[in-house]
């Protein structure tokens, strides 16, 4: 069984995880428009879930949907996206983004609202002994018909 524990709606343009810069004398800081989007996501986020600490034995799943806005260029990667949002909830939700186990990411463009939807659930071991006997023939179907057991 899973169970919704955040839903949320962050309004503007998303903001991919950028790489670390690195000094002249070795040492590297963080790419700060990043760490601002993330410091950002973090305060969204703990506003939304309302519990003083992150869980920090529970697994989750999650849904996360982003508009792009038809202005922002280059198109950022959803990999980059996710890796955002998934590092801003550490310490705010999970404990560490090693507790999301399943997570779903889609990125959509030239969006007449820039937004991140953000949809976290709950999972227990009975959703995840479903997903485990999941064999390679479930997803052996046209594109056409293809459900996913797990979203």
């Amino acid at each position: 069984m899973r169970q919704t524990i955040l839903s949320l709606v962050v309004p503007g343009d998303p903001v991919p995880k950028g790489r670390p810069r690195f000094l002249k004398g070795g040492g590297r800081y963080p790419d700060p428009v990043s760490a601002r989007a993330e410091k950002a996501m973090a305060w969204a986020l703990r506003f939304a879930w309302a519990h003083p600490e992150p869980e920090a034995e529970a697994l989750f799943q999650v849904s996360l949907i982003f508009f792009v806005g038809p202005h922002q260029r280059p198109l950022p990667d959803v990999d980059n996206l996710t890796k955002l949002v998934l590092d801003a909830g550490q310490k705010v939700i999970w404990k560490n983004d090693k507790q999301v186990v399943a997570c779903r990411s889609v990125r959509i463009d030239r969006a007449q609202f820039p937004q991140t939807r953000i949809r976290v659930w709950l999972v227990d071991d009975v959703w995840l002994e479903s997903w485990r006997s999941c064999t390679r023939s479930d997803y052996m179907v046209s594109a056409d018909t293809f459900e996913d057991p797990i979203l």
